[in-house]
Formats: structure tokens, sequence, C-alpha cells
């Protein structure tokens, strides 16, 4: 089933990028009155699609070449980010089009008065749970014990001898009650920290492309944007690799 899906987000991202490089580069589509080139965006979106596709590569072959703990975390990695990239990224664009093209044709007032976020981020925020709702669900629950525990060792390491000095009771020391690793927490927490940045990028810049072409300021979207993507992408998989899952948590 891996092999059958890496083969088909080959030819798909291949036939992506023979449309992208043969077609005229003045080859438009009309979209609800908004004329889109679609050569352009076609390029726009092939940097995320071959991303996906090494990382759907990674996720699947690197264990053959890197064993034990620091070959699964690689794929492990891999394979959380790879749905962003191959999956999310299509669906993510034609919701940034139709958007555009639908509030520029009978919704302008959208895009007056700084309406715009409230109407176009429920949408861009949605579609990731389609993709990955599990992962997603338990990155927010995992940043909700991470600031539950942060106050408990706030309380425990300074403010309970404080409370008890002020209340003038006698002091009971807190109990340490083992929590999760704060390692494995921060690390799911960074998931939802790396899809923003991925969001925000990949909106960003498609829009950028959609409205004023390609041009430096999109460039520096991209670069900026992969940057910041990629090195938390790198801090979350050295905190996976050295906090595993505890054996009572998924």
């Amino acid at each position: 089933m891996k092999t059958l899906r890496l083969a088909i987000a080959t030819i798909v991202v291949g036939a992506l990028v023979v449309a992208a490089y043969t077609l005229p580069l003045t080859t438009t589509a009309n979209i609800l009155g908004l004329d889109i080139n679609i050569v352009v965006l076609f390029r726009a979106v092939l940097p995320f699609l071959t991303t996906g596709l090494l990382l759907e590569l990674i996720a699947n072959r690197v264990q053959d070449f890197i064993h034990g703990r620091l070959g699964k975390a690689i794929a492990e990695t891999a394979r959380t980010f790879v749905p962003a990239f191959l999956y999310m990224v299509p669906l993510e664009v034609a919701y940034i089009i139709l958007f555009v093209a639908i509030t520029l044709k009978w919704f302008p007032g959208v895009w007056e008065d700084n309406h715009f976020p409230f109407f176009f981020l429920p949408g861009l925020l949605a579609l990731p749970f389609l993709f990955n709702s599990r992962a997603l669900v338990v990155s927010i629950r995992s940043t909700w014990i991470l600031i539950g525990d942060s106050w408990n060792w706030l309380w425990n390491k300074w403010l309970w001898a404080l409370w008890y000095r002020l209340r003038k009771m006698k002091r009971i020391k807190p109990e340490n009650l083992n929590p999760v690793p704060w390692g494995y927490l921060i690390a799911d927490s960074l998931q939802l920290v790396w899809y923003g940045a991925f969001l925000a990028t990949l909106s960003t810049f498609i829009i950028q492309v959609v409205q004023q072409g390609f041009n430096t300021a999109s460039i520096l979207i991209l670069i900026f944007g992969f940057a910041a993507i990629i090195v938390i992408g790198v801090v979350l998989g050295a905190l996976r690799l050295k906090y595993p899952p505890p054996p009572h948590r998924d």
C-alpha cells in the first residue's frame, strides 16, 4: 500500500512538472471571473508537492539504511508531515483560489476594513483536521498538559513555600507526580507550531502569486517560510528521538 501510494504521488507530481514546464507561460483559466495563470500556479505548488514526495520516500525507505531509534524517529517525523505537503496542499490551494474569486466577485467588502482574516482563516485552519486529525488532537492535548505541568513546576519550585508563609500555615511540600517528560510534550506542541508555519507560508505565498505573480516578495516568503518549517521540523524530530512516547501514551 505504501509503495502504491508513493508510485501514485510520483506520477501526479511528474505530470504536474511536465504541465508546468511545457504549457505556454500565458496559459490561464477563468474561475468565477478571476483569471488565474495556471502555469504560474503549478510552479507555485511544485516546491510543496516535491517536498511531500521526498518526505514520503524518506518515510518509506529511510529505515532500510538507518536502523534503530534514529531511523524510526526520522521515518515517523517525515510521515507526520507528508499529509500537509502532499495531500493538503491541493485542497488548500483550491480553497484559497475559490475564496479569492468568490469574495472579489460577490463579497468585495471582505477585503475592506480588516475583515479578511475573520472569513479566510476558519476554513484554512479546518482543512488540516481532514488529514491529520488524530495527531493534531494529541498535540492540542499535550499542549494543554504542558501548560498545566509548567504551572505545577512553578508552584512546586517557587510558589508553594511563599504561599504557606503568607497564609501562616504549616508547610506541606507538594508531591512529585512524575509527569510525562516535558521533551515529549514540547515535541507534540511543536507540531501545532509547525502546522501554523506551514499554513502561513502556503496561504501567503499562493495569494501573493495569484494576485501579483512571481516576484521578489513571493520568493522571500517561500525562502523564509521553508526555513522556519525546516528548523521546527528538525527540532521536533530531535525531541522525538530523545523523548520517545511513554508506554501509556499514543
